[in-house]
Order: structure tokens, then C-alpha cells, then sequence
């Protein structure tokens, strides 16, 4: 069981190694001549294509160096999303939690009748059996071991109730994931500590 976590949390650093010198190329690429403002757009990429969404366009390119443009009517309250590929479109969930839009055939919509929860900064997001989760996560003052998952009938956010068998992880923020066997792993991340002298410090988990 030791291995099998091992290799995937291994497999998993990979994934996430790729798409950052993935995301490090579009910036090099796009950013030095789109006049982007930081805070002001974020990107994702979706088969083949990679996009950036700012306050009012939408950018598709393959290469770095073309691009398409067209406009959304999205009223962005931030610009912290995290991507998720879910079949054949892209979901967009705000960070703190909360707040899903979808990205598909070029346009975007939002699902959630929910609001900006922030209380799940850093939480390992994922896509299992068609459903949105989200684990974990940072908001007010504390870190987080809840499961949470997005129904997409009602358009809300509902905690997953734990098997009482099961072994629950740490409470914790930016932590890694893998879904295997229908069993969610879970590795690494930060929480929060208190030292003799009653200062709060933050840690790695192991």
C-alpha cells in the first residue's frame, strides 16, 4: 500500500511539474506583448488549445504566437480560478471555493447559485465519476479535512459525508491528490501550528 502511494503521489508531482512549464511557456510566449495586467486575467488549458480570460476577452492559441479574441459578459469578481476538465468542456472554480462557471464550444456559463465562499484557499480539486469535489482547503482562521462536492441538479455545494471506517486525512491547505480504486488519496500540504511561545507558524505535513 506504501508503494502504490508512493508512485502516485510521484505520477501526481509530475502531472503538476508538466503544467506549470507548461503555464511558465504561455506567459514567455503571450505576456510580453498582450499588455496583460497581473491579478487581471488567469489562463487554462484545454486539449490542445491553451486560453487566457481577462476582464471582458477570451484568448485561444496552439502555438504562442497566434491567437484568437472574442468577448464574454462574464462580471468577474477576481481572477483566482482553478480548471478542471470534465468530459468535453472545462470547469472554472473560483479558489476560496464556491463560485463554478463552465467553458464550453468557446463560451462560458455559470452553473453555481451558490457565492464566493471563501473558506477553501488551497483546497486539491477534482473530477470523479462526472461530480465536482473539493478537499480541503484555508478560510476563516482555520485549514480544512471537509469533502465537499457540487450537485449539479440544485447547482450547489453539499459536504460528502465521511464513511465512519474511514481514515480521515489531516486538516490541511495545499495538498496533493490522486483517485484511485474509488479511494481518495491524500499527501503533503501546510497547516498551521503553535509554538511554546504561542506564535502561530505553519508546517509542512508529511
Amino acid at each position: 500500500m506504501f508503494n502504490k502511494i508512493l508512485y502516485i503521489y510521484y505520477i501526481t508531482l509530475y502531472i503538476l511539474y508538466m503544467n506549470f512549464v507548461v503555464y511558465l511557456l504561455l506567459v514567455f510566449l503571450y505576456q510580453p506583448m498582450s499588455g496583460l495586467k497581473s491579478g487581471e486575467y488567469f489562463r487554462f488549458h484545454h486539449k490542445e488549445f491553451f486560453y487566457i480570460i481577462e476582464k471582458d476577452s477570451i484568448f485561444s492559441t496552439q502555438n504562442g504566437t497566434e491567437y484568437k479574441a472574442w468577448a464574454h459578459d462574464i462580471d468577474w469578481p477576481h481572477f483566482n480560478f482553478n480548471s478542471l476538465t470534465l468530459n468535453n468542456h472545462v470547469l472554472l472554480v473560483s479558489d476560496g471555493g464556491g463560485l463554478v462557471y463552465q467553458f464550453k464550444n468557446n463560451a462560458l456559463q455559470r452553473l453555481d447559485n451558490s457565492f464566493d465562499h471563501r473558506n477553501k484557499y488551497g483546497s486539491f480539486d477534482f473530477v470523479f465519476n462526472d461530480i465536482l469535489y473539493s478537499y480541503g482547503g484555508y478560510g476563516l482562521f482555520t485549514n480544512s479535512n471537509k469533502l465537499t462536492y457540487f450537485e449539479k441538479n440544485a447547482n450547489q455545494w453539499y459536504e460528502f459525508l465521511y464513511n465512519p471506517k474511514s481514515e480521515i486525512p489531516l486538516a490541511r491547505r495545499a495538498p496533493i491528490g490522486q483517485v484511485s480504486d474509488s479511494i481518495l488519496y491524500i499527501g503533503g500540504g501546510l497547516t498551521d501550528y503553535v509554538n511554546n511561545d504561542l506564535k502561530k507558524g505553519i508546517r509542512n505535513i508529511e
